[in-house]
């Protein structure tokens, strides 16, 4: 009985121990162990573009006399996020930063890519140094129109994705047609197809050797071949682009335009400024400005139909400054002083007086400098059928040339171009 006890503890005793022991083996198991820290890996992310924006803070130096024009914008459309494929070429480099002609200049690697694939699509960079100069804009100018993007010189996300995606289009023949003021022979600009393009993205693209129509105001003046000259140098104009015309063009021309398309497909006629309904109309929009009592002085009236739907528009222009005898822009201004440019319009059933651009003074200044304005040449400019117009400004040291397009009440200048102190 007693052995059969003992025997009978030594097993309870053997099963304790082996019941212990398998509960320390699951409890140890239960446990957590040292995980090691995550390891990182290469997660692609979006690049994004630089705060480095353009903006009339940082502006770059102009031909244009001083006079009130809408504030420049940053680009939009090329600066929008996009996914950008730099994989392209072995030597593109991430895009951190936008790239655009400024002062001091742009510089390093990025820039050096940017010359190096312009220059290998054929497009004339100039030196590949590193340094985002007036060359490289231009070419830069020159990729964006052959390329259909937006043209502004400035290097953003889709500027850099078709340049290193591989369907990038090479230098080639471009549509261009460029737009010239013959008096002064300045370079206004130009179009491409339905893209109108300022005097800085034309320029490059010309070769020297275009054909020229010559246009005064109611007629085609004759043909000219134009030159393609380098933009001036360090000075009031610096920048500006001019034309040489070979032969030298008549007293009669006004502005020189490039394309074959009919430019006058409706003729502008000229009427007399003694006319009741126009004096009043130039009287209530001077009055709307604050002069309580104007002095009606119009200088031009020009009747034509604009955008070709059977009403014609009317063109007026009124000067007035007491110190100027002869009609030029005097220094100093009186009281009640002013000079205009208004368009009358048919709205909605309504005649509309709209006005385009010019200046009215209330108070007399002893020195305001200005500005002078005369309709110039309105011509069909980028063969689509409407006609726009080109408003000529002179002040006592400057000019410019301005080209304006109408649409319904709204007008909108779409290309500019002058030299003044």
């Amino acid at each position: 009985m007693t052995q059969h006890f003992s025997m009978r503890c030594m097993c309870l005793c053997l099963f304790v121990c082996l019941l212990l022991a398998a509960c320390a083996s699951s409890e140890q198991a239960a446990s957590p162990t040292a995980v090691p820290p995550d390891q990182p890996t290469t997660v692609p992310t979006e690049v994004q573009a630089a705060t480095s924006i353009p903006t009339t803070d940082e502006p770059r130096a102009t031909s244009i006399p001083p006079k009130d024009v809408p504030e420049a914008t940053s680009p939009t459309t090329d600066t929008d996020d996009a996914t950008l494929s730099p994989e392209a070429t072995p030597d593109a480099v991430p895009l951190e930063r936008l790239l655009w002609l400024q002062e001091p200049r742009l510089e390093g690697d990025d820039v050096r890519v940017i010359q190096q694939q312009l220059d290998a699509l054929g497009y004339a960079a100039g030196e590949i140094d590193g340094i985002y100069g007036p060359q490289t804009e231009a070419a830069t100018r020159a990729f964006q129109v052959r390329n259909n993007l937006t043209v502004d010189g400035i290097v953003g996300p889709q500027t850099w994705e078709q340049l290193f995606n591989g369907a990038a289009l090479a230098a080639g023949e471009v549509d261009v047609v460029p737009i010239v003021d013959v008096r002064t022979g300045w370079l206004l600009g130009g179009s491409s197809g339905d893209t109108w393009l300022d005097m800085d993205s034309t320029g490059p693209l010309l070769t020297g050797n275009e054909e020229y129509r010559l246009y005064g105001l109611t007629e085609q003046q004759g043909t000219a071949m134009g030159s393609n000259n380098p933009p001036l140098e360090p000075g009031p104009c610096e920048g500006l682009r001019t034309v040489d015309f070979t032969p030298v063009p008549g007293e009669a021309s006004i502005l020189a335009l490039g394309g074959d398309w009919d430019a006058l497909p409706r003729v502008p006629v000229e009427e007399g400024t003694d006319s009741d309904i126009y004096q009043q109309a130039i009287a209530e929009l001077l009055q709307a400005q604050g002069i309580t009592a104007p002095e009606v002085q119009i200088t031009q009236v020009i009747r034509i139909d604009l955008d070709g739907d059977g009403t014609d528009e009317v063109l007026i222009s009124a000067t007035r400054f007491a110190a100027s005898e002869d009609g030029s822009p005097p220094y100093s201004i009186e009281t009640g002083d002013y000079a205009l440019v208004m368009l009358r319009k048919i709205v909605d059933g309504d005649v509309a007086n709209i006005f385009v651009v010019g200046e009215s003074y209330t108070e007399a200044q002893e020195f305001a400098a200005p500005n002078v304005y005369r309709i110039g040449s309105i011509l069909d400019a980028n063969g689509d059928g409407q006609m726009e117009f080109i408003v000529e400004s002179q002040y006592y040291e400057g000019a410019a040339t301005e080209l304006y397009r109408v649409d319904g009440e709204e007008i909108e200048s779409v290309l500019i171009t002058g030299c003044g102190v």
